[in-house]
């Protein structure tokens, strides 16, 4: 689980539990593609409600996302228990990169101006994102309307602008657990050794360590890319059955320093 983690250098107010009446926006795509790429996580939302219930009195929690894409899908049903306020994202076929993730933000501002008009009586937004993109809607709410101003953001995607602007500014902090990456050490290790013939590939290894610990394979896929670009997982190029693939090992000399600094 991920601790919430009040960022006091840059506030102009403490942030304790609060009656304020409240609009919560989300930016789901940020939340659970930050959660996955970035720490081989899965969202929990459920977690997260439980903390933003205690920054005011909810009025509604709106999420975003585009929800065509089949690896989010799965968590529209899911978050229906929090919320019925479910915006639909749909990027066109040629927008892609930056580009397609623009479009969610944008919808975001729109309904976020939309409501701060019709919903004058609201005294505190929230939002989660670490994109400066609402750095304009977070001015006009609390220069021009006078509203409280909260965000929350993965703390790998941590915006200072934003916690500068905002009148609080919550980090969701990912847990130290190494167990994923125990096992894929672990697992490339024993087929080095114990299968002289066995070629150790990056996608069989993610797909078995996936059903043996009852992960998502892409959160598992994530670690392991995350190994690799620490030099911890090392390739080397071969041909297997006629194509160019890599052979995994392992530098355990980069391992002790993850570890080592995974723990501080």
């Amino acid at each position: 689980m991920f601790r919430f983690e009040l960022d006091k250098g840059n506030f102009k107010a403490q942030c304790e539990e609060s009656t304020d009446e409240t609009l919560v926006f989300v930016d789901f795509e940020s939340f659970y593609y930050g959660c996955l790429n970035q720490h081989g996580l899965e969202p929990d939302v459920d977690a997260w409600f439980d903390d933003v219930k205690k920054r005011g009195r909810i009025l509604d929690v709106v999420f975003f996302a585009d929800w065509s894409e089949p690896k989010i899908k799965s968590y529209k049903q899911k978050i229906r228990y929090i919320s019925q306020s479910i915006i639909d994202c749909d990027k066109e076929e040629n927008v892609t990169g930056r580009d397609a993730k623009d479009v969610t933000d944008f919808i975001m501002l729109d309904h976020i101006y939309q409501r701060l008009i019709r919903q004058a009586g609201v005294q505190q937004i929230v939002i989660f994102t670490g994109d400066r993109h609402f750095l304009s809607v977070v001015a006009f709410a609390r220069k021009f309307q006078d509203k409280k101003i909260g965000i929350y953001s993965l703390s790998t995607s941590y915006c200072r602008a934003l916690a500068e602007a905002a009148d609080w500014y919550v980090s969701l902090v990912p847990p130290v657990d190494l167990s994923v990456e125990k096992e894929v050490v672990e697992n490339i290790n024993w087929n080095n050794q114990n299968k002289q013939d066995f070629y150790v590939l990056f996608g069989p290894t993610r797909n078995f360590i996936a059903t043996k610990m009852g992960k998502d394979a892409s959160a598992v896929g994530a670690v392991m890319t995350k190994l690799q670009q620490h030099g911890v997982i090392k390739s080397s190029e071969l041909d297997f059955n006629g194509k160019s693939t890599s052979r995994l090992t392992i530098d355990e000399s980069a391992w002790e320093m993850y570890q080592q600094t995974a723990a501080k």
